[in-house]
């Protein structure tokens, strides 16, 4: 009886310990076995780059600096035709935005209203191109 203990707990410690360590073969080259790994790790890393969406260059932006940088004075219509007003806070230069006019590279204005503007921005993504909608909302208090 004792020996049946002792063996079955010889079995279940040395399988514990069999199972956590890599099995490794000792007929495969070690060298093609490192270069395979090492492709294998270039591979799944070149995967992980291309997935990453890529900035594109479209549009002439209509302003000289980036739109977050800009001070948003608000929005007037003239003659049915909405424009954002922006002001540039170091030099005090103003400019008039309409529906249509890129304000980045990649960033152009979809629609003003009087409470938002709709932003699309677009993007390479697995070698296509795809855009996407974003809002900011216009809240001047006032």
């Amino acid at each position: 009886m004792r020996r049946v203990v002792v063996l079955t707990t010889f079995l279940i410690v040395a399988g514990s310990s069999v199972a956590k360590a890599e099995l490794v073969d000792p007929f495969v080259n070690p060298v093609k076995r490192m270069i395979q790994a090492a492709l294998l790790k270039a591979k799944e890393e070149s995967k992980a780059k291309s997935a990453k969406a890529k900035t594109v260059s479209l549009f002439k932006p209509a302003i000289p600096k980036p739109f977050q940088s800009m001070s948003l004075q608000g929005i007037i219509v003239k003659d049915g035709t909405p424009y954002l007003v922006l002001m540039d806070p170091e030099t005090g230069q103003v400019f008039f935005l309409k529906e249509g006019d890129a304000v980045s590279a990649d960033t152009k204005i979809v629609s003003i209203t009087g409470n938002e503007i709709i932003l699309e921005k677009y993007y390479k993504y697995r070698g296509a191109l795809h855009k996407k909608r974003l809002k900011v909302k216009v809240d001047l208090g006032g």
